[in-house]
């Protein structure tokens, strides 16, 4: 049998056992208590970004537009975001969106082009946020530009507060705020992972003769036309074209530039038409290894002017078939894509400084750009 003393020592022994266990325990949720506190400090931080995301978000809701569209004439899908589409009765239902805009003290919704053409006005159902309907009254759209306008009856609505594109950064946080499948409303969110992106995939429909805003925000056919946003509630762009195999997001989507949108839109509603810079040359990038001799670097850079146009800015100019032109404004010129598009975005009665080469020596030329409509 046991002694007892054995047995005192015994108990002394589980009780220190127990108070072991105890005060382990107590331990465990003292530190849980700790990591809360220290969670809920970072959750502080991590929620002033959320509160930025939704203000913004919250302030450009009330000018975003749900559009629905019914179409006679079919098209394939492709690899833009530009609706959804139902086949009924040799008709197609298709569903994008846009946002209102002031031009000239009228309002307008903007949105992409393929998203409504080619139907009319009585075709299309406008669909705030509020779920107040909108009455259009006329449709002008451009081709080149991917860009379309439609002029609203109602006053009582909220023009958007646009955005300077030409500020936009890399890894700037950004919002698409649209109809993905028709789900109104829908908020994604992810950065600019690029700027002024010209090798943009192409769907069933012509790639705007844009630089675009490349992003990582989730974008799915239903977003054409829809507003891409900054932090501050600002709309630095307009979605046009996702990339993608299978028609759906994949995380590589682009943005129409407010800044090149609200142009376009401007010359629609004051002209009826766009008219854009025109030079009168045609180009090539392709260049023999003599005339990268003459350039004077490996690099790809530099295009060779292949024709020019009677009686255009560059005729008067002097500019002639085997020039190799350099720069655009000290800009280095890419390719002949990239040229294109610099001329496209510049001012009519501009007179840019064109670095060049001709038979091995470099000059300047400064051609004055003349408006040419578009279609």
């Amino acid at each position: 049998m046991m002694s007892l003393i054995s047995r005192i020592l015994l108990l002394s022994i589980s009780l220190c056992a127990v108070g072991a266990i105890g005060s382990a325990v107590w331990g465990q949720e003292h530190d849980r208590i700790a990591a809360y506190s220290q969670l809920a400090r970072d959750a502080d931080e991590t929620d002033k970004t959320s509160r930025v995301m939704r203000t913004a978000a919250e302030l450009t809701f009330p000018s975003v537009v749900h559009i629905e569209t019914t179409m006679h004439k079919p098209r394939t899908p492709g690899g833009s975001p530009e609706g959804i589409r139902q086949v009924t009765s040799q008709r197609i239902e298709e569903i994008g969106t846009g946002f209102v805009v002031d031009i000239d003290d009228s309002f307008w919704v903007m949105t992409n082009r393929h998203v409504v053409d080619p139907a009319t006005s009585e075709a299309i159902r406008l669909l705030l946020n509020d779920r107040r309907q909108l009455t259009p009254k006329r449709i002008l759209v451009n081709n080149e530009f991917d860009i379309a306008v439609i002029e609203i009856v109602e006053t009582d609505v909220i023009s958007a507060k646009l955005g300077d594109s030409s500020a936009v950064q890399h890894a700037d946080r950004v919002l698409v705020i649209g109809s993905p499948f028709g789900l109104r409303g829908s908020i994604t969110s992810g950065i600019i992972s690029a700027t002024n992106r010209r090798n943009v995939p192409k769907g069933d429909h012509p790639i705007p003769l844009l630089d675009m805003l490349q992003t990582d925000a989730s974008i799915n056919p239903g977003n054409s036309g829809g507003p891409l946003v900054n932090l501050r509630g600002e709309i630095i762009g307009v979605i046009s074209a996702i990339a993608s195999g299978s028609g759906t997001n994949e995380g590589v989507g682009f943005a129409i530039p407010i800044n090149d949108a609200i142009r376009i839109a401007e010359n629609l509603v004051r002209y009826g038409e766009v008219h854009r810079p025109y030079l009168g040359i045609e180009l090539s990038s392709d260049l023999t290894e003599q005339e990268r001799a003459a350039i004077g670097t490996a690099r790809q850079v530099g295009v060779k002017i292949t024709a020019v146009t009677p009686d255009s800015p560059a005729a008067v100019a002097g500019l002639h078939v085997g020039d190799l032109i350099l720069k655009y404004n000290d800009v280095e010129v890419e390719d002949d894509s990239h040229l294109v598009r610099m001329i496209a975005r510049d001012n009519i009665g501009a007179q840019p400084v064109l670095s060049m080469i001709r038979f091995r020596e470099t000059l300047t030329v400064t051609p004055k750009l003349t408006a040419r409509k578009s279609q």
